[in-house]
């Protein structure tokens, strides 16, 4: 899983920093407080998916509840990625090996683009997670027990199917890590989902009446 991969490696990068800053440091001074700060809080922000998915799981709390705490771990881990970025790439123009930092600077890029491409599929309003049975006949299967679909009632649905891990997957807007997925589009879900929902449109009118 490249997510856990490039996570692991900037927190054995992190704890190389602060070796390196607590050995170099001859006095205590407030910018290698800020930066110390920065080395290890920042690389926290990246698995925040994984520590909010353990902390909800088995609360009963609602679903709404459960959506913002996913977008916000999200949102976290791509600010917590971007400013890492930018950590890197200044300690790389600085030192004079600049193997490593160039390395952890591509590392923290590539985390952004993960958490900003989940972002820009489950952060809108039509996002939610479906059975794969929803996919019509003669379309590609899915093996996963539920996919992220981005449901359009007018034109082909948009699907993630999970190759890997989902972290957060009780909610409608799990994280779905970058390339663990395939993807398409489908009518057939579309259709499918708009009967659903007539349906229960349906019951509910009766109920009512």
């Amino acid at each position: 899983m490249l997510y856990m991969t490039l996570c692991l490696f900037l927190m054995v990068m992190s704890l190389h920093e602060l070796f390196c800053l607590r050995n170099a440091a001859a006095e205590v001074r407030a910018g290698t407080v800020l930066l110390a700060s920065a080395i290890i809080l920042l690389p926290l922000t990246l698995v925040a998916p994984v520590l909010v998915g353990f902390w909800t799981a088995g609360m009963e709390i609602t679903r709404h509840t459960r959506d913002e705490l996913a977008i916000t771990a999200q949102w976290t881990g791509v600010a917590g990625a971007a400013l890492l970025s930018g950590l890197y790439f200044m300690l790389a123009r600085r030192a004079g090996r600049r193997f490593w930092y160039t390395g952890a600077f591509i590392a923290s890029a590539l985390l952004a683009f993960i958490f900003s491409n989940s972002l820009w599929f489950v952060s809108q309003k039509n996002a939610a997670i479906a059975s794969p049975v929803l996919l019509g006949e003669g379309e590609e299967d899915c093996d996963a027990q539920a996919l992220l679909v981005r449901y359009h009632p007018d034109a082909p649905s948009d699907w993630r199917c999970p190759t890997g891990v989902v972290l957060m997957g009780e909610s409608s807007h799990s994280f779905l890590p970058w390339p663990d997925y395939r993807q398409g589009k489908s009518r057939q879900m579309s259709d499918n989902i708009n009967a659903l929902i007539k349906n229960a449109q349906g019951k509910s009118e009766k109920k009512a009446g």
